[in-house]
């Protein structure tokens, strides 16, 4: 334990847990693509990037990074494509805050 206390463990036998695969990933499909294909790269450097041969090397990452734009632009065209269609809602803004004077308040 970092802060130097005491781990309890506690057992619950009646507890359920639903793992909904993907809900969170398609949320962000363009941030969990780049977090795959960064996540491939660095499995490629940390075993194989010796083992390959010099000339062959700098492909590997290019050839990542070219999947990655291309599976980024999918996901953006797709998005686009349901937007005009009325099949994807717009996307949801913060509501913007009002100056004391826009709101009728006094300062």
């Amino acid at each position: 334990n970092p802060t130097g206390g005491q781990w309890r463990v506690a057992y619950f036998p009646d507890s359920v847990i639903y793992h909904h695969i993907g809900k969170s990933s398609d949320q962000v499909p363009t941030r969990m693509t780049y977090e795959f294909h960064r996540s491939q790269y660095l499995f490629y450097k940390k075993h194989y990037s010796t083992s390959i041969p010099l000339l062959v090397r700098p492909l590997i990452p290019v050839g990542i990074a070219l999947r990655a734009s291309g599976q980024m632009i999918r996901y953006k065209l797709r998005y686009w494509r349901k937007r005009m269609t009325g099949k994807q809602p717009p996307p949801k803004r913060a509501p913007e805050s009002k100056s004391p004077k826009e709101s009728g308040e006094k300062s």
